[in-house]
């Protein structure tokens, strides 16, 4: 079998599982839910290992499959928040990491383009993401409480990962910035709805929501960067990797 039916049916068993994770969470079937969680980074890894596979590689790759691990583990522990706060502190560490992770790997996945435009696109996106984190940071400043200085640390973590994204803009191929640059944006979203249902306010369907917006976001990215490799051998000429 090619690496590109593979690709395509790891793609489809990705949106399958999801499909299978969201019934379940309606129907609230525990185990279903048990099984399929974790499954979305993993098949995830295999999406962007066999659309990759055939690519030489000049990118480091190792910080990404680094980003996707932490985010499996921020996966299944977020699963159990609901049995103790450990469980929560210790899943928004494990995607603090992811999100570190994946600030160094669009650091690599962009072009090294001198004297690239683009600056406007960049200042306005990025005014809008830093005024949305900052309103909801002040509208949950007050809810915090021992909590202040972790979500603090992580909302700033997660604000450079998509204001990093946006500087891809003009560095990549316009596919992979807007595909990486939309996921990290939904990234953010899904991460504030679990802020704003666990410290301000209930939000109906909000483990719906906020792990179909996760699963997109997530979907985002990676396709996104495995774009950015899969381009770069038609940007040679313009770009010194």
């Amino acid at each position: 079998m090619s690496n590109y039916k593979t690709y395509k049916i790891l793609v489809f068993l990705f949106w399958i599982n999801a499909l299978i994770h969201v019934l379940s969470i309606l129907l609230d079937l525990y185990l279903v839910i048990l099984i399929t969680k974790p499954l979305i980074m993993p098949i995830l890894a295999g999406v962007f290992f066999f659309k990759t596979r055939d690519i030489k590689r000049q990118i480091p790759v190792s910080y990404l499959y680094l980003a996707m691990l932490f985010s499996f583990f921020g996966d299944v522990l977020l699963m159990f928040m609901d049995q103790g706060e450990i469980y929560f502190i210790t899943g928004l560490a494990a995607f603090l990491f992811a999100q570190v992770f994946y600030i160094i790997t669009y650091r690599h996945y962009r072009y090294k383009i001198s004297n690239v435009g683009g600056w406007a696109i960049r200042m306005i996106y990025s005014f809008i993401v830093i005024a949305y984190t900052v309103v909801l940071w002040i509208s949950l400043f007050s809810y915090l409480g021992e909590m202040l200085l972790p979500v603090t640390l992580y909302t700033l973590t997660i604000l450079i990962m998509v204001i990093i994204a946006i500087f891809r803009h003009k560095r990549t191929s316009t596919f992979s910035f807007y595909l990486v640059c939309s996921g990290a944006v939904i990234f953010l979203i899904s991460d504030s709805m679990i802020a704003i249902n666990k410290f301000m306010a209930p939000i109906l369907y909000e483990r719906v929501l906020v792990i179909s917006t996760y699963m997109i976001a997530q979907f985002l990215i990676i396709t996104g960067l495995a774009e950015h490799l899969n381009r770069v051998p038609e940007q040679k000429k313009e770009a010194a990797l």
